[in-house]
């Protein structure tokens, strides 16, 4: 992929799978419990895990998003083999969460950032639904950030 945009681990041989599993060592390694990784068809989905804070547990959920990705794909190289391509989007956004996940892992642990900020796109309010999609949901519902937001953009 030499045109177009740049993506960070475009060519990686490193499986979605093998992704999830670093992912779930980390979280061990930086104390979270309940660690669970979901599979779909044989690939991961999602995972889940808890983070104990001073306010108490925080439940995180965890997905990588592979059709932005894809579409990125399909944009550099519109004639490239589409189901190569989905499987290699899936392997780059499970690399981009294991790098995300240890960077709000370690700002945690060394208290740059509360564990619930470093993590609040991705607390899991309800089975499957996090902060993240609900504040989603509410800014499409209201028609843009400008009409959610209290200070005025530009502020």
């Amino acid at each position: 992929m030499s045109s177009g945009q740049f993506i960070k681990y475009q060519t990686t041989n490193i499986s979605a799978k093998r992704s999830a599993s670093q992912i779930q060592a980390l979280c061990k390694q930086y104390g979270a419990r309940k660690i669970e990784a979901r599979y779909v068809d044989n690939e991961i989905e999602s995972i889940r895990f808890i983070l104990d804070t001073k306010r108490g547990p925080i439940p995180i959920l965890v997905r990588a998003p592979t059709e932005p990705v894809y579409q990125v794909f399909r944009k550099n190289r519109p004639a490239g083999n589409r189901k190569g391509q989905r499987a290699q989007a899936h392997r780059v956004a499970w690399r981009h969460m294991r790098d995300l996940t240890e960077q709000r892992l370690l700002a945690a642990k060394i208290n740059v950032e509360d564990p619930a900020e470093a993590f609040m796109a991705h607390i899991e309010q309800e089975p499957g639904v996090t902060t993240g999609q609900l504040m989603l949901e509410q800014v499409e519902a209201r028609g843009g950030f400008e009409n959610v937001l209290q200070l005025p953009l530009g502020a």
